[in-house]
């Protein structure tokens, strides 16, 4: 059993190593590409009619292209016309995906109101959200999560293995601060990989995200927003030491300062509501009958 999940672990990695090359399209292919809408029209109307999900040689569908070079009108058109949304290539890429990975969150926008599963290919080695908090495209980010993507675990499946990630903690690495807070904001749980005994990729499973800040000389703002958010400040590795240990860069003496001191009662509470609360719900917030002060104050939007 162990063999056959490490096998299909290395099956997935070398799909989404394989290289990407130019090759010989349809017709259909070629003008979902290059964005020709009539033409896309004409075809998938007339001649291809059948076609509509048929794949080249990467396993490239014509909606997987579309939404790959953000052509909003092409991917409107074919899931309009019943595209399939979640047919994946060789890498495992679905059109969301790919659309993300592009950066194109109009497209990504298209596709998840169509049904789109916001969490990509079961196959694939990271979703989406993943994907998006990597690369710093908020704007992806906002919408995926919009639509109920996973806003912890780095892959579809939750399981250990290579590249094993959260979303935060890839977003924490790569310095994307606004990334970070958004997460943070929309429920996301900084001591996840703790809770549920995870050992992160270059993270061990008793190691605090704070950890990752001070070993990475990160800026001691994100030491400041993850601790704002509940993380738990005082956890400890298989040694005993804090996250500020052995370090006295900025934001290693700015956790020791927050060790020695309790969070301000007003802090705790907001903390404590909003996991009562839970991710799923935090979206009500704005509708709960409070002033709008307090609400924005849950919402940490002052």
């Amino acid at each position: 059993m162990m063999e056959a999940v490490q096998k299909e672990r290395l099956s997935a990695l070398l799909r989404q190593l394989v290289p990407l090359r130019e090759g010989e399209d349809n017709q259909l292919h070629k003008a979902a590409e290059t964005g020709d809408l009539e033409s896309l029209r004409q075809l998938v109307e007339g001649d291809m009619k059948g076609q509509i999900d048929s794949k080249n040689h990467l396993g490239c569908t014509p909606l997987r292209l579309a939404a790959a070079k953000g052509h909003v009108d092409c991917v409107q058109y074919l899931v309009s016309q019943g595209a399939g949304l979640e047919v994946a290539d060789i890498k495992s890429q679905t059109p969301l995906y790919a659309a993300v990975r592009r950066k194109h969150p109009d497209c990504a926008e298209v596709l998840l109101k169509a049904g789109a599963a916001p969490n990509g290919d079961p196959n694939n080695l990271a979703t989406p959200l993943f994907r998006a908090a990597q690369d710093g495209c908020l704007q992806c980010m906002k919408v995926l999560i919009r639509y109920g993507a996973e806003l912890n675990f780095s892959k579809p499946i939750m399981e250990e293995g290579a590249l094993c990630s959260t979303v935060l903690y890839i977003s924490l690495i790569y310095k994307h601060f606004e990334c970070c807070k958004l997460l943070l904001c929309s429920g996301a749980d900084p001591d996840f990989h703790i809770r549920k005994k995870l050992k992160l990729t270059n993270l061990a499973r008793e190691k605090s995200l704070l950890r990752a800040v001070v070993r990475h000389d990160l800026p001691v703002e994100f030491a400041q927003l993850l601790i704002e958010f509940g993380i738990n400040r005082f956890q400890r590795d298989s040694g005993g030491k804090t996250a500020d240990s052995d370090s006295e860069n900025e934001s290693a003496r700015f956790i020791r300062l927050s060790l020695a001191a309790p969070l301000l009662l007003q802090s705790q509470c907001r903390i404590g509501i909003r996991r009562c609360l839970g991710p799923h719900r935090l979206q009500q917030i704005p509708a709960l009958p409070l002033p709008t002060n307090l609400k924005n104050f849950l919402l940490f939007a002052t």
